[in-house]
């Protein structure tokens, strides 16, 4: 069985619209906490990019056929399989085109030497991905070394030398015959710039119990807030409000039910929130996770990719292709400046919290808390985490 490695980058630093909303845009922001229900472990750093994730798979999607394709949907919460990619190159577009948020999202594909892709799926990547394929050798090993280098050249380039040695030697096989790489990178400035003066050597309550120092960065903003009894909610704007960080900070500092805090609850505090001038407390942090992610992505649908009897005809034009791994690495700083980066709703009205308009709302994220980078041109979630232990 010839084995198909999707790799997926997450490039991230932080220094401290569509009139409509398309389908595609749904499915992923739906699908981001599908897949961090999966990440979450509750004394671990956690970070990745939905948004990279599903263009990957939404890649192999479009080859796949039968009970292959119809499990990836459910596992993408794909609802209109006839827009999906087309939808996902409008999305792609709209958020590169804002200029006050760097935004690039860069697709390869490579192929075993004298492999040939079905030329329909062929046009349909080229148009919707803007995915260009290379042939090189996987069979031999001196060949195969030569191509985990060149391919990882390729990534080097596309995250602007951030990550320079992703495909670790042993990766590769015999086997592999395709690999498909997803390349994402973001970049943009807080709308009100955090001032190192004020930053300050402070507790964090880490997830573990320990009370650790952190650089806690301080200032006072207008912006939305939403508070009910589980959480305090803050939309911390980038630079002309293009793109804004989300933070949920539960008020149970041991986070005991995040399954509270799914994409309802997002959609229910968005929602809800009010404009209030907030005393903020923001640790600077830098986190780096890989991910490997095929466990994950069986239990939430996708078990049938990995198996034999897999079905991407579509992609070899035989049903001799299964998901062998899925790697993704992701890497996010978060300091004064801004932040750099190479992740059915139910509206439920609840009682917020009486806060007085006059006096500033205190939001300190001193212990564990959950973060969100969208765009909200389009209302997509790029990226997304959790603060477990600030480092």
């Amino acid at each position: 069985m010839k084995n198909l490695v999707i790799i997926l980058i997450l490039l991230s630093f932080a220094t401290v619209s569509f009139s409509q909303k398309n389908a595609v845009q749904e499915s992923i922001n739906n699908f981001s906490f599908k897949l961090f229900d999966q990440l979450y472990v509750k004394s671990e750093n956690c970070f990745f990019s939905p948004f990279s994730v599903f263009g990957a798979l939404s890649m192999t999607y479009a080859g796949a056929k039968e009970k292959t394709k119809l499990d990836i949907e459910k596992t993408l919460e794909i609802r209109d399989s006839s827009v999906v990619h087309s939808d996902f190159k409008s999305l792609t577009n709209n958020i590169m085109l804002n200029r006050e948020v760097q935004f690039l999202s860069s697709n390869s594909i490579w192929l075993q030497k004298n492999f040939k892709l079905d030329k329909d799926y062929s046009k349909q990547i080229e148009e919707n991905y803007m995915a260009k394929s290379k042939n090189v050798d996987f069979a031999k090993e001196d060949e195969r070394e030569k191509a985990r280098k060149e391919i990882n050249g390729w990534v080097d380039k596309q995250t602007k030398g951030n990550i320079s040695n992703f495909i670790k030697p042993g990766i590769l096989s015999e086997s592999t015959i395709m690999i498909l790489i997803n390349a994402v990178y973001f970049k943009s400035i807080w709308q009100t710039e955090f001032l190192a003066k004020d930053t300050k050597v402070e507790k964090f309550l880490a997830a573990s119990g320990d009370s650790v120092n952190v650089n806690m960065m301080n200032n006072e903003i207008k912006t939305h807030y939403f508070e009910d009894e589980l959480a305090q909610v803050i939309e911390i704007p980038y630079e002309n409000n293009k793109a804004s960080l989300l933070v949920i900070l539960p008020k149970d500092k041991n986070i005991v039910d995040i399954k509270a805090f799914d994409y309802r609850y997002l959609t229910k505090a968005s929602l809800a929130f009010g404009l209030k001038d907030v005393m903020l407390g923001l640790p600077g942090f830098k986190l780096e996770v890989d991910y490997e992610l095929s466990d994950a992505m069986k239990k939430i649908g996708m078990k049938s990719s990995f198996e034999a009897g897999a079905d991407f005809s579509g992609i070899t034009g035989e049903k001799d292709l299964i998901i062998s791994n899925i790697l993704h690495k992701s890497i996010i700083e978060v300091s004064e400046k801004g932040t750099e980066a190479s992740s059915t709703t139910a509206v439920i009205s609840m009682r917020s919290t009486t806060i007085p308009n006059k006096a500033p709302v205190v939001f300190k994220a001193n212990h564990p808390f959950i973060f969100i980078i969208k765009d909200n041109s389009t209302g997509t979630i790029l990226f997304m985490g959790y603060m477990a232990q600030s480092k």
